[in-house]
């Protein structure tokens, strides 16, 4: 990235002091730490969004702790795109630790966060989690591909802030075991009005969709977007039961889903899974993207997946 952009950059945004939201896209810029922490001095302290892409840049420890130090503690929107950069665990405990600097102030409403291969381990995930503020409505965590472990995961499961109505965790490829699963399941806000959940190849197994599948009843009165990724879990016939389940009585005590996401590739379901499912599937969703590859679908079942009722909903 070049430096001289990058200080006339810092000269745009010093001269700009009354801006209240921002948004930065910087991603495959190549901009280090050096670059980063005088991006960060020169935000103005008295944003209110701040929306700053750092996607595939070298942003490491030293990067982070600069944004962290950064950040205007009045914010009300947050996000911050560090996928595929170099922040390690240290790097997560720095932002965390300004996200409890915001907790006293409770302005912060909505919050993304995206670490998405950034080398975060379980001591970052879980100082994380702590400092969720309580304010928050919004939440997006992406943790995907990071090595949170199970005690990363279970801290994560249970530090939800209760008042969310929109919730989006990725942790797909991380291995948090059906435990952790089962502490999220406990651990979902009740005025959730869209969830996503995913989880990859997270060695979820049958007990940890069915644990999961049980709670999503009580989202009922609200949830009309619900997104579930459990490809590679090993779910299984009963697994899928569990799901079609869930989502009849979606159907019966809430005021129905209008879109919904089911990713399924991979795992072995069977026949009468398959039909259970397709069964359950809401009639007033707008919205449907089901994903069953490699599940070895019968004949008759592949029949019915491409069905008039299944043509006539939108897919994403």
């Amino acid at each position: 990235y070049p430096v001289l952009a990058v200080k006339d950059l810092v000269l745009a945004l010093a001269q700009l002091r009354q801006l209240q939201s921002l948004h930065l896209e910087l991603g495959g810029c190549g901009l280090g730490d050096p670059g980063s922490a005088a991006i960060a001095r020169a935000l103005p302290g008295g944003l209110r969004w701040l929306h700053l892409e750092l996607c595939d840049c070298e942003v490491g420890e030293d990067g982070c702790r600069a944004l962290a130090a950064a950040l205007p503690l009045e914010l009300q929107k947050l996000h911050l795109g560090l996928c595929h950069c170099h922040c390690g665990s240290e790097g997560a405990k720095a932002i965390a630790d300004a996200l409890h600097g915001m907790k006293g102030i409770a302005c912060l409403r909505s919050l993304h966060l995206d670490f998405d291969n950034a080398g975060v381990g379980s001591v970052g995930a879980q100082a994380l989690a702590k400092a969720l503020p309580a304010s928050l409505k919004e939440l997006h965590v992406d943790l995907s591909r990071c090595s949170i472990g199970r005690d990363g995961g279970h801290a994560m499961a249970t530090s939800l802030p209760k008042w969310l109505s929109h919730l989006h965790l990725d942790f797909s490829g991380c291995e948090i075991g059906a435990e952790a699963s089962l502490l999220l399941a406990e651990g979902l806000p009740p005025r959730l009005v869209d969830l996503y959940l995913g989880l990859h190849g997270c060695g979820l197994g049958v007990s940890g969709v069915r644990g999961l599948a049980a709670k999503l009843p009580r989202l009922a009165p609200q949830l009309a977007e619900l997104n579930l990724d459990f490809a590679g879990c090993g779910v299984g016939a009963d697994g899928v039961h569990a799901l079609a389940f869930a989502l009849l009585m979606l159907s019966m005590l809430g005021r129905g889903l209008v879109t919904l996401s089911l990713g399924l590739a991979g795992c072995t379901i069977g026949e009468q899974a398959t039909r259970a499912l397709l069964a359950a599937l809401p009639e007033n969703l707008s919205k449907l993207r089901l994903s069953l590859a490699g599940c070895e679908l019968e004949p008759s079942v592949r029949e019915d997946v491409v069905s008039p009722r299944i043509k006539d909903i939108e897919r994403m």
